[in-house]
């Protein structure tokens, strides 16, 4: 700008102050402030393929931050319904993309950049980043059109996908973990340092005050990731969010959870969603304690089954494992369902 335009370097520092505030450039080692006295490169968002809500930058007034995350979700799900019969597939990515329906859904992604979330309510807050995490998952599955059968390809593929919203860059990791769990639970010791490493926001951060500081262990069941072991698909609102998550919670486990009879050995054992095993802090700080969560959840499923644990050898607990391939199934039908 100095070279170029013949600003001063007060107007220079003003613009590149501006320009990032609005959420339209970066420097690269992700620092919160603009600061013309160190050496940093700055870079657009739009030129990160990373960022899937950039084709342009947005500067109108942006509505109610949690109607937008509906309507988002709802856009693209439908548009996928269109598509996909039963089950995600490489062909059914390429007619969405091509689909002049997902242009317009990829164009309405830019007003996240100036929505107005941080100073909202706890439950706006909640209700939000649920659809957009789940949105943001979805859109990521038909941009890339990678189909993860596994943890690992998962992670590679999904975690860095990102929206900028109300001007600031939010991975998919970072909305789970660092924003509606707070990082206060996390599956296993890997899982724990990758989440305390690439998802925890430090209250000196810009990005702090989008933080649920009392985390809702329910949007286990809320947090759609298209697997075949994944929750059922919902638009949440935030008047009914803890209805809706409640919801969430019964349903999916009464799907997940069963207990079967080992003939020989006259065993009974509960079988559990390895969700349940991943984030089984957030019932209790034992498996009894959380097998008793289990029956307050599903009185009707399960009555006194904690009680067999004064009897341990009558009772065995196995957590399944869980199912990576990707699919649209269960979305579909539950979508229809709510409409």
């Amino acid at each position: 700008m100095l070279n170029n335009l013949g600003m001063s370097s007060s107007e220079s520092i003003a613009v590149g102050k501006k320009l990032e505030e609005l959420g339209i450039i970066h420097n690269v080692v992700n620092k919160d402030s603009f600061d013309p006295n160190k050496h940093l490169y700055y870079r657009f968002y739009h030129d990160e393929e990373t960022v899937l809500n950039f084709s342009k930058a947005f500067f109108d007034n942006a509505r109610n931050p949690v109607v937008v995350s509906q309507e988002l979700l709802m856009k693209l799900t439908m548009l996928c319904i269109k598509h996909f019969v039963t089950e995600l597939s490489l062909e059914g990515v390429s007619e969405v993309r091509s689909d002049p329906a997902y242009k317009e859904f990829c164009l309405s992604t830019t007003e996240l950049q100036r929505v107005s979330i941080s100073r909202c309510s706890h439950e706006e807050k909640l209700a939000f980043f649920l659809n957009i995490h789940n949105t943001l998952c979805l859109h990521g599955i038909i941009e890339k059109g990678v189909l993860a059968n596994n943890v690992f390809e998962w992670r590679r593929t999904f975690s860095y996908l990102s929206y900028i919203i109300e001007g600031c860059k939010f991975t998919l990791l970072e909305i789970e973990h660092g924003i509606l769990r707070n990082c206060t639970n996390y599956p296993g010791r890997i899982g724990g340092f990758i989440v305390r490493k690439k998802a925890s926001l430090k209250p000196t951060e810009r990005r702090y005050p989008f933080v649920l500081h009392k985390p809702e262990p329910k949007v286990t069941f809320a947090l759609c990731h298209f697997t075949v072991s994944s929750p059922l698909l919902r638009v949440y609102s935030a008047e009914n969010i803890y209805k809706e998550l409640d919801i969430a919670c019964r349903e999916y486990l009464e799907s997940e959870c069963s207990i079967m009879l080992e003939q020989k050995s006259l065993l009974q054992e509960l079988h559990l969603p390895k969700l349940i095993d991943w984030y089984s802090r957030d019932f209790g700080n034992s498996l009894a304690e959380v097998v008793k969560a289990l029956e307050r959840l599903l009185k009707k499923k399960f009555i006194n089954i904690s009680d067999t644990f004064n009897h341990p050898i009558e009772l065995s607990i196995v957590f399944d494992n869980y199912k990576w391939k990707t699919t649209f199934l269960k979305v579909r039908l539950d979508i229809m369902q709510n409409i």
